[in-house]
């Protein structure tokens, strides 16, 4: 029997009968300070100084965490360890060390002569406690850290003497996996490693050739041609008013349209001779004034 995994429920008998109509079976109801829970007491059960069981009785029954339970309510439990207690008697079973100190640190036995010592079986027990599965009857403890205690009765459990506590499975899941790191093998050729250079050349893509000289368009032929009258000469230069005001008109006068040569021309208008004076625009604050006057 593994000891590390059993747990405790402490209650009042309330009932017992057959299970499943077996009379080597017991199905035990009992009641906690919490709820109601009941236990099923196979011939394999082993009861403590085999004490009848009698509705009643408080007892202490020890059960396996680790094996499957019935999703029913309420609970359902097989019993691998039963024993009765007398009233305000606490149990507990744990793995004490050389110095009777419980493997979680809960608690600490001091032993006395009116201690009483014996194996699980009932016989009696010489040696050391140290190192061992005990089961612990005890009423008071200290409000220390550990607590201790003087326990009114002590039950070895010989079949795991020799055994030290070993982490549970719950335990070893929470832990994070460590990796090995794989060996290499000799025979095993390795990859090549690219050098590394301390100024790295990116490579070049290559670039389309960039035309130097941009195509000019072709050159249209001018249709419109500048006669010889609209040359400037000294005498048609005049103010910058006038030249300013007559510029629109003179540029139209001499843009020629192109005519097509099938089609016949119209007859040229003889131009006027043009004087060599041209007046000039008052200007408006002496308009009034000065009088125009054409000579």
């Amino acid at each position: 029997m593994n000891y590390e995994y059993l747990i405790s429920v402490t209650g009042m008998i309330t009932s017992i009968s057959p299970f499943n109509n077996d009379c080597c079976s017991q199905f035990v109801s009992i009641r906690t300070e919490e709820q109601e829970l009941h236990l099923i007491l196979s011939p394999e059960t082993m009861v403590v100084d085999s004490m009848r069981l009698l509705p009643g009785m408080r007892i202490a029954a020890f059960y396996d965490s680790m094996a499957p339970v019935p999703l029913i309510y309420p609970p359902q439990y097989r019993a691998l360890l039963v024993t009765t207690l007398r009233a305000e008697e606490d149990i507990t079973l744990k793995y004490f060390d050389e110095n009777l100190t419980a493997s979680d640190g809960s608690l600490k036995l001091n032993i006395y002569p009116s201690t009483f010592i014996s194996t699980q079986n009932g016989q009696t027990y010489s040696c050391s406690l140290g190192n061992h599965y005990l089961m612990v009857y005890y009423v008071n403890t200290t409000r220390s850290i550990p607590a201790q205690t003087s326990p009114t009765r002590v039950i070895v459990m010989c079949q795991a003497s020799s055994q030290a506590p070993q982490p549970s499975p719950m335990a070893d899941n929470t832990r994070v996996p460590q990796f090995t790191q794989t060996p290499v093998n000799p025979q095993r050729p390795q990859a090549s490693l690219i050098p590394q250079t301390e100024n790295p050349q990116i490579p070049q893509f290559n670039q389309m050739p960039v035309a130097t000289q941009t195509p000019q368009p072709p050159v249209m032929p001018q249709t419109s041609q500048m006669t010889a009258d609209t040359q400037e000469t000294p005498f048609r230069q005049a103010s910058d008013n006038t030249s300013l005001m007559n510029q629109p008109a003179q540029m139209a006068d001499n843009i020629q349209t192109p005519m097509d040569p099938g089609m016949p021309q119209p007859p040229q208008m003889p131009q006027q001779p043009q004087s060599f004076w041209q007046p000039q625009m008052p200007h408006p604050v002496f308009q009034i004034y000065q009088p125009f006057c054409r000579c």
